[in-house]
């Protein structure tokens, strides 16, 4: 997840090269900060089959991917 409200939009981020490019996959509104971290942080532990469904929109196979 990229938290898009941390940085202006014409700075780089210290530590990002330009050499590497970014593709937004997925995006998700949350109330607050800390629940952003919390899905985040779900979402991290997850597999790579799990997170493709979540990109791809097929919610009905998270369970099943768990």
């Amino acid at each position: 997840m990229i938290h898009l409200n941390e940085t202006p939009d014409d700075s780089r981020s210290p530590g990002v090269s330009p050499r590497f490019s970014v593709q937004v996959v997925f995006t998700q509104d949350f109330p607050s900060m800390r629940e952003t971290f919390e899905a985040e942080r779900q979402i991290k532990g997850w597999s790579r089959a799990k997170k493709r469904a979540l990109i791809d929109g097929t919610f009905d196979l998270l369970p099943e991917l768990a």
